[in-house]
């Protein structure tokens, strides 16, 4: 459900391909709203891959979904601005929206792999969305654009007329890939786009949106529960916990990490030694987005939390060059105020 915001801002589409100013959205229950996402502010830049990371429930596809204006009927966004490009999504007449999803904006979705159509073949996904959005484009245009993109993802031309059930699950991969990039969007979402691939073509498929990346000097924000992946790839990146940021970083080894939050998802990454493999998890369970705990929501599974960590948001902090939403650190006097931008 598209909710219209307080007040749409002048267009400027020389700004950051991507800006989000305090976005909160919930969801429509039977026992009553459920806060998804809270009071997000993010900045992408022109040719940054921003990765966005946290456990499953943490919000990151409600973003990803609210960003492309597809939030299914029960959802709703209670406050904030959303510009991709200079527009405010949410101040769009429906159908130039629709027209500028795909152009302006597009999203490789979570467990790509089994979006494909089962009826239709490669050729087929990619000429109907390029007629979706340019009805009067000739045979041989589109036939010239869908070879151009398999060529950019690596995919031989023989493969047009495949069904998805002929295709590994990384040529699937590559065509939802392609698809995204049809109309070559100087923005892409990417939500989980290598889950259930093994290691080596999640690598493959990971150096090919590097690649392609640097090449278009596209903006991605790459989501995933997976930081030791995220990490690999990204310029920076954003921790989100119950719907919030909690830090943004842009030094991607375990010892930059200031939020427990973010501590805890570093020490879960696998370490492998001659005889063992070691991994610690985060103890305790995520909150319940019904009945969010006051204050800080990490203070349940938090070992450093004090009283001020149960009653009181922590605003987000300038820390070692991080931005970091933690008590402990306006406690110890080390940080400063400090915005998103």
């Amino acid at each position: 459900m598209r909710t219209p915001l307080a007040s749409s801002p002048t267009d400027n589409p020389d700004g950051p391909p991507l800006i989000l100013d305090q976005v909160s959205v919930s969801f429509n229950t039977s026992k009553g709203p459920a806060r998804a996402v809270n009071d997000v502010s993010l900045t992408l830049a022109q040719g940054e891959i921003l990765g966005l990371v946290g456990e499953s429930g943490s919000g990151k596809s409600t973003l990803a979904f609210t960003v492309m204006g597809l939030l299914p009927d029960g959802a709703r966004v209670d406050s904030g601005q959303i510009r991709v490009m200079g527009k405010d999504l949410y101040h769009l007449d429906p159908e130039v929206l629709r027209d500028f999803r795909w152009k302006g904006i597009s999203m490789v979705f979570q467990s790509a792999m089994n979006a494909l159509n089962p009826v239709l073949t490669v050729q087929d996904h990619i000429f109907d969305t390029l007629r979706s959005h340019d009805p009067n484009i000739t045979d041989e245009k589109a036939r010239q654009r869908m070879l151009e993109l398999l060529d950019l993802v690596k995919i031989d031309a023989r493969r047009a007329r495949s069904f998805p059930h002929e295709l590994s699950g990384g040529m699937k991969q590559r065509v939802v890939l392609a698809i995204a990039m049809v109309f070559n969007p100087p923005v892409l979402l990417m939500d989980e786009p290598t889950t259930a691939l093994d290691v080596v073509v999640q690598r493959s498929i990971l150096n090919q949106v590097r690649e392609i990346q640097a090449e278009r000097k596209m903006a991605i924000l790459f989501i995933s529960h997976d930081f030791s992946l995220v990490r690999s790839l990204a310029h920076r990146v954003a921790i989100m916990y119950a719907g919030r940021i909690v830090e943004i970083t842009a030094s991607l080894g375990k010892s930059d990490a200031h939020h427990p939050y973010t501590e805890g998802l570093m020490r879960a990454i696998p370490e492998l030694s001659e005889d063992e493999v070691t991994i610690s998890g985060i103890p305790g369970n995520p909150p319940d987005l019904l009945h969010l705990p006051t204050g800080c929501p990490f203070h349940p599974r938090c070992p450093v939390a004090f009283d001020r960590c149960r009653t009181e948001v922590p605003p987000m902090l300038q820390v070692q060059g991080n931005l970091v939403a933690c008590h402990q650190y306006s406690r110890s006097g080390e940080e400063s105020d400090h915005g998103l931008e």
